[in-house]
């Protein structure tokens, strides 16, 4: 579908009457994903993701201050189960499965939205202050946690600094996936997190 329809046609997934307060989410974020594939992410608005869930708009503004807020938390909603690091492996290992796990959700439907929240956080202030507080940040706190997780069980050394060897091992992938626009495979992942740790030995 190349347009997003008028809010005068009717849409078959449209929920009739106001759903549950546990339901509102749901749907509100399984709207905004089905609008992702059926259109141009930039033409998306509050008012086309009321239309297609059947919420309020003054429900949605009140649980998102905007559409990329909502675009934000759908996406994460939707990967956040398939991107788990195993705490019960080896830190090193269970990052280097849980980052190849991400780059394959990011090599499939999902990148289209990614790569638009990204690429316009660039410009857009709006765009930014979500992207960071929604995505960057929670990611890379949890990154600090696994990195630290594994200087106390003596994997790394304990005078590794946890943001430069995050920004190196996720500088070169997003670099490889957002500016080259290369493919990244699973071996180039290996390589990065070989390259990222192989120096940090133990105390």
């Amino acid at each position: 579908m190349e347009r997003f329809m008028s809010e005068n046609e009717r849409l078959s997934p449209l929920r009739r009457g106001r759903p549950r307060d546990n339901d509102t989410t749901k749907a509100v974020l399984n709207a905004a994903l089905v609008l992702v594939e059926s259109g141009r992410i930039a033409d998306i608005t509050i008012n086309h993701i009321a239309l297609y869930s059947g919420v309020a708009k003054s429900t949605i503004y009140r649980r998102w201050p905007n559409v990329s807020a909502v675009l934000m938390d759908a996406f994460f909603d939707d990967i956040e189960p398939l991107i788990i690091y195993d705490k019960q492996m080896p830190v090193i290992e269970s990052m280097r499965i849980t980052i190849k796990k991400l780059i394959e959700v990011l090599q499939s439907k999902h990148g289209l939205l990614f790569r638009y929240l990204l690429g316009s956080a660039q410009y857009d202030t709006e765009v930014r202050e979500v992207f960071i507080q929604r995505w960057l940040e929670p990611r890379r706190q949890l990154g600090k946690q696994i990195i630290l997780h594994a200087i106390e069980r003596g994997e790394i050394s304990s005078h590794t600094d946890r943001d430069l060897l995050l920004d190196c091992i996720f500088g070169a992938i997003y670099y490889k996936y957002m500016v080259s626009f290369s493919l990244v495979i699973p071996e180039f992942v290996d390589k990065v997190i070989d390259c990222a740790f192989g120096g940090l030995a133990r105390d």
